[in-house]
């Protein structure tokens, strides 16, 4: 199971708190439902529909590349 919150502190600063429980495998089928549910609340809510594809790019990008901030132990994503 995952619990994600996340929450603005700032002007170019977000809090996440993440809760795991699960096996690699669990957890990981998860992540991927979650970043589906939002592009999918992206491509439902959006009056333009480019925006699910932005979303796609940016997230495939920053997953792909070893120096994002999503892979940073230390500081998370900020901004």
């Amino acid at each position: 199971m995952i619990k994600i919150q996340a929450a603005s502190v700032g002007e170019d600063e977000i809090e996440v708190t993440c809760d795991i429980d699960g096996s690699l495998e669990e957890l990981a089928h998860e992540t991927l439902a979650v970043i589906n549910g939002i592009y999918n609340g992206i491509a439902e809510d959006s009056e333009n529909v480019f925006e699910a594809a932005v979303f796609q790019a940016a997230i495939m990008e920053a997953v792909s590349d070893p120096n994002s901030l999503v892979w940073d132990k230390r500081k998370g994503v900020e901004g």
